[in-house]
């Protein structure tokens, strides 16, 4: 895992082109970089969506907010996560699973569940 600047370029791209997307449908859309993560919110909201980088793996790990029979229901077009053991209180409760995109086909359809299931919850 790395930050988005010492990221692999591929994985830099990856979270680039997804925020990109995503901002054309979020008006206001920001991305708040962390140490090593970086976080998608709209200013007044909460971030729905925390993206982990690779520093040598070209793909990117998302996790968001939405229980795994929403994100169940699109089907196989987006690969959905979820954790063994959903956690009862803090940041486990509410990301209970991830979407990992390996490469730009996959952006669409996690562009389109994050805006109509994590956004929503935000």
């Amino acid at each position: 895992m790395a930050n988005h600047d010492d990221s692999c370029s591929e994985s830099r791209r990856l979270c680039d082109e997804l925020f990109t997307r995503l901002a054309k449908r979020i008006p206001l859309l920001e991305r708040g970089p962390t140490e090593a993560w970086c976080g998608l919110y709209r200013d007044g909201r909460k971030r729905f969506a925390w993206v982990s980088h690779r520093k040598r793996d070209g793909r990117i790990q998302v996790w968001c907010l939405g229980d795994a029979p929403s994100f169940e229901r699109l089907g196989p077009a987006v690969r959905y996560t979820r954790r063994q053991t959903p956690q009862k209180k803090g940041w486990g409760k509410y990301f209970q699973g991830c979407v990992d995109i390996e490469s730009e086909r996959e952006l669409q359809a996690a562009v389109d569940a994050f805006f109509s299931i994590s956004y929503d919850l935000s």
